[in-house]
């Protein structure tokens, strides 16, 4: 065995997620699967008895390579010391190198410190309902005590506080939705002002066509627009709606358009090819000679798209969506922009006005009413018109007058300050700040992407180190006070000076950690966090 990053003492009843690196100084290869079952697994043992075994990282591990194995280990409720061991297992049968003796053993003391508030409510999560962001995934305990983030108490700004009180930078800012900042007082306001009143009326409330007023003088394409909950609900609509206006079944897609079943990546009703990459041209022709007759709409996000954990974020070309424009008119296909996370945030107020490219169909969200769940769809009013009696869309809480309230507030805000010049400044001192301190310490990584939309990645050419140096950044992120996520920041117009000297004093601790483990070939004893990759 190489390395692990077991301590020698932990609390009681515990999350803890254990690390090993292991290296095959056999004469022979360990495979992951074997025809004749004879596959190489790690296998974890306390007090004598199995407690779980993991598969190999890969598909091979030839003498002298190694395998890096990780896992989610509760520990004993019961305080004392207990005897551990690790092992590699073939058959069932343990084994390592020279098959003589195990891959390790060692002892550690188990204590019960007092429970925190935050420990309490992730018993509760796991038992009841765990379907959301952590970026610990529960894990609380660090070699340093109690440490990592897992509920929030309070939000305000740019920073939330957990059940504990501690402070942090937040960089996820409610996926994106609170573009003003939490609680931003003009919006606060505006809810607060509604709250005596009934959220959901029998009939719309005057405003609903407010804000739908508003709306149509911010997107000058905009004849009509419809109102849901997130971007599934109105991407959707849009779909339906292009689907009814052209008598056409089919949709092609470039980008992330939420979890319905249109979006064939899910179900596999449609092929896996209907999606097309951006600034592909070439494919996209190829896509439409296949689909002509039969296509309705391109849904596409026209910036910004995310095209993996390492990116690249794109920032969008005028050129492409132009064509893009010309082919769908050609074929006689709807065009809707997916600007849910672009829509108040990109130069000029969104993709479309910045690049001058004017969609049929526009999906706005997140930044729309600053945190309060409201999407919209806005477009021609010959799209909807003829449509909106036949897609059976009456979603009960569209006209949530709370929500709607946030968002009159939010669009007045947009129309009178530049947001996204403000952000974009924040974002681009970040990036460059970053980037310096990358080049500074000759570590391959870098800030990227966008200023509203930017990720830290490396570019080791080991994927696994890779995938262990982002999860060990992440985990001294979050010790230094700064969520994101998984090496992705979106800041919002509440970043300010103060949010900056601390995440770039963040950054300087953990980058210079993360290049010191790496120039010694030892991440994995400082790692305690699950995986990010």
């Amino acid at each position: 065995m190489l390395e692990h990053n077991m301590p020698p003492a932990l609390p009681a009843d515990a999350l803890r997620v254990v690390y090993v690196r292991v290296a095959n100084r056999s004469d022979w290869t360990w495979t992951r699967t074997d025809p004749e079952g004879r596959s190489v697994d790690f296998a974890f043992f306390c007090d004598g008895a199995v407690v779980t075994t993991v598969p190999l990282d890969h598909d091979e591990v030839a003498p002298g390579e190694d395998a890096v194995f990780s896992f989610t280990w509760r520990t004993p409720a019961k305080q004392g010391r207990y005897e551990l061991r690790f092992d590699m297992v073939e058959q069932n049968v343990c084994f390592f190198g020279d098959r003589n003796g195990p891959l390790a053993e060692l002892a550690v003391h188990v204590a019960r410190p007092g429970r925190s508030e935050s420990e309490k409510m992730m018993d509760s999560a796991l038992e009841h309902n765990y379907w959301f962001y952590l970026p610990t995934q529960g894990v609380y305990w660090s070699s340093d005590g109690p440490t990592y983030p897992l509920f929030v108490r309070d939000a305000k700004g740019a920073s939330f506080r957990d059940l504990e009180a501690r402070s942090y930078v937040d960089y996820v800012m409610g996926w994106g939705s609170a573009l003003l900042g939490y609680a931003h007082p003009e919006v606060q306001s505006a809810v607060r002002e509604m709250l005596p009143q009934a959220c959901l009326p029998a009939l719309p409330h005057e405003l609903q066509m407010r804000v739908t007023e508003q709306l149509c003088a911010a997107f000058p394409g905009a004849e009509m627009a419809l109102f849901g909950k997130n971007r599934s609900d109105v991407i959707t609509a849009g779909v339906r709606l292009a689907r009814e206006y052209t008598g056409r079944p089919h949709v092609l897609f470039s980008g992330s358009h939420g979890w319905q079943d249109w979006n064939n990546r899910l179900i596999g009703n449609e092929p896996e090819s209907t999606g097309f990459a951006y600034g592909d041209l070439a494919g996209l022709h190829r896509l439409l000679e296949r689909e002509r007759g039969r296509l309705a709409a391109i849904v596409l996000e026209p910036a910004a798209q995310v095209m993996g954990i390492d990116g690249p974020v794109l920032g969008g070309d005028a050129a492409f969506l132009s064509q893009v424009r010309e082919l769908c008119d050609r074929e006689g296909a709807v065009l809707l922009f997916d600007e849910i996370m672009t829509g108040f945030r990109y130069h000029d107020g969104s993709a479309q006005a910045h690049f001058g490219v004017a969609p049929d169909l526009t999906a706005l969200g997140k930044a729309l009413s600053n945190g309060m769940p409201l999407a919209a769809l806005v477009g021609r009013r010959d799209l909807f018109t003829p449509g909106m009696h036949r897609i059976r869309y009456n979603p009960t809480f569209a006209g949530d007058i709370y929500a709607l309230a946030a968002a009159g507030a939010a669009l007045r805000i947009y129309a009178r300050e530049d947001v996204p010049g403000k952000v974009w400044a924040f974002g681009e001192r970040l990036m460059h700040a970053i980037n310096y301190l990358c080049d500074d310490l000759g570590l391959p990584a870098s800030a990227g992407g966008l200023p509203i939309r930017m990720m830290v990645s490396f570019t080791l050419e080991n994927p696994r180190r890779r995938t262990l140096a982002r999860t060990l950044l992440q985990q001294e992120l979050l010790k230094g006070g700064v969520l994101c996520f998984q090496g992705s920041m979106i800041p919002s117009a509440a970043h300010g000076e103060r949010e900056h000297e601390l995440t770039i004093a963040a950054y300087d601790r953990a980058l210079r950690l993360v290049a010191d483990a790496l120039e010694r070939d030892a991440l994995v004893p400082l790692l305690e966090i699950p995986e990010i990759g």
